[in-house]
């Protein structure tokens, strides 16, 4: 079943972070609570939580990487190595990347009302606790600025673009145990 139009915006990180890393997980060395295993379990705990994770749906545009559709719960994975409709394939560290992005959605889609009320806020309890952790992230100065003018072109809001700030800099820098964590304390 494919999603309304409105479903939020879409994570085009393709366009944003250029993807040097095709390179399969399973072929790279994980670090801790971030193997294939821990995101198995972010999946169940997003599934505890009534989100519903989709991989390689009709949606799949080859511009877009994945997205978190609040109103129908649901989160979608777009791998880089299928297509629309396509089949589940081995998960490269970007799809991995795109699915703890999409999932810290969630994380701040809970943090105000909850889960599927389209209601959504910030991690970081102000604008500068947020620039303190981008300054502290393996983002750079200059892939910040081209996330800021990608959604921008968009016309995406500024509470956007800094929840989309914060979602880039959590699925760099945060592994999957913790986001599963997350989504414990702020979605139950």
């Amino acid at each position: 079943q494919s999603a309304p139009k409105s479903k939020g915006t879409r994570t085009r990180m393709n366009k944003i972070l250029p993807v040097t890393l095709v390179t399969l997980m399973s072929a790279t060395p994980a670090f801790a609570g971030n193997t294939l295993q821990d995101h198995e379990a972010l999946r169940a705990t997003l599934s505890e939580a009534g989100v519903v994770t989709l991989v390689n749906t009709e949606d799949c545009e080859p511009d877009v990487d994945g997205y978190y559709w609040s109103e129908g719960k649901t989160l979608v994975v777009c791998q880089d190595n299928s297509r629309a409709n396509g089949p589940l394939v081995a998960w490269t560290a970007n799809d991995l990347d795109t699915f703890r992005h999409e999932a810290h959605h969630v994380v701040q889609d809970c943090l105000v009302g909850g889960v599927g009320d389209n209601a959504s806020g910030l991690y970081f309890e102000t604008v500068a606790e947020l620039k303190e952790f981008l300054e502290k992230s393996t983002l750079t100065g200059e892939q910040i600025k081209k996330i800021i003018e990608v959604y921008q072109e968009d016309g995406v809001s500024d509470k956007a673009i800094l929840e989309e700030l914060e979602a880039f800099a959590v699925a760099r820098d945060v592994n999957a145990s913790s986001i599963s964590n997350a989504v414990k304390t702020f979605c139950f």
